[in-house]
């Protein structure tokens, strides 16, 4: 019997800077990517994807190319967009205002070991993201629109890292691996949280922030802890596993 994954999710207000400094192209790799991240971090091969597009009034050539970044992101994600929806909504929402989401579906290849073999010693290893992904972006627009020290926006908007690369990472570790968190909202505290027993906790090894990190966190003030809690900083997937292996950046363990 086979067993299929369903996904749902936006880009949240990234989509908001997308469309005031002419990023609509890109930002539908980040909706792609937001949906079959998860769907592969459950060990699922994603295989089609479906999209729904709200706009205050109708805009073809926005609408195009949202469109062309969502075809972009199934390519590199090798699913098939299969349809979607386009509701223009005067009145909800404000005037050049508009909002995504994404549906993605794939079927289950890779069935992880029971959660209570997770335990003190297994290991953390982080992939290594794009950028900021699609989360914070509610912060970043604050900052935007405050600092003194403006960062490239081109950095700022680099879409969402698809990670295909875990599909093989499956077949080829196969029981070592224990769980994956996909890195969004809520940071490495709440996605790491959710697939550890609740008798462990984690520690993460100490890192350099990339300079779109350093700039977030000196322009807010936060604390490393608080930017942890918020953004990938750095790693968009996290593998758990019983043991060393060859991947990714070793970033902490299980205590």
């Amino acid at each position: 019997n086979k067993i299929f994954g369903a996904s749902t999710d936006g880009c949240g207000t990234k989509l908001d800077l997308a469309n005031k400094f002419g990023y609509l192209d890109k930002i539908g790799i980040d909706l792609v990517a937001m949906n079959v991240n998860d769907l592969i971090a459950g060990g699922c091969k994603p295989s089609i994807f479906m999209d729904y597009i709200a706009i205050d009034k109708m805009d073809n050539e926005r609408c195009n190319k949202i469109i062309k970044g969502i075809v972009d992101g199934c390519k590199i994600a090798n699913c098939v967009l299969i349809g979607g929806e386009t509701a223009e909504m005067k009145g909800i929402y404000f005037k050049d205002k508009l909002d995504l989401a994404g549906f993605a579906v794939g079927e289950k290849i890779h069935s992880f070991p029971d959660k209570n073999l997770i335990k003190p010693g297994c290991l953390l290893y982080g992939l290594s993201s794009s950028g900021i992904h699609s989360n914070g972006y509610t912060l970043i627009r604050k900052l935007l629109d405050k600092s003194k020290n403006p960062f490239d926006i081109k950095k700022i908007m680099c879409p969402t890292k698809i990670y295909t690369e875990l599909l093989e990472l499956y077949k080829f570790y196969g029981d070592k691996i224990l769980g994956v968190a996909h890195i969004t909202g809520g940071g490495f505290t709440d996605n790491i949280s959710r697939i550890i027993p609740d008798s462990c906790s984690f520690k993460l090894t100490d890192w350099e922030f990339s300079d779109v990190f350093k700039w977030i966190q000196n322009e807010s003030n936060m604390t490393k802890e608080q930017m942890l809690s918020i953004f990938n900083c750095g790693y968009g997937i996290v593998l758990i596993t019983s043991e060393e292996i060859n991947v990714g950046d070793n970033i902490g363990y299980i205590l």
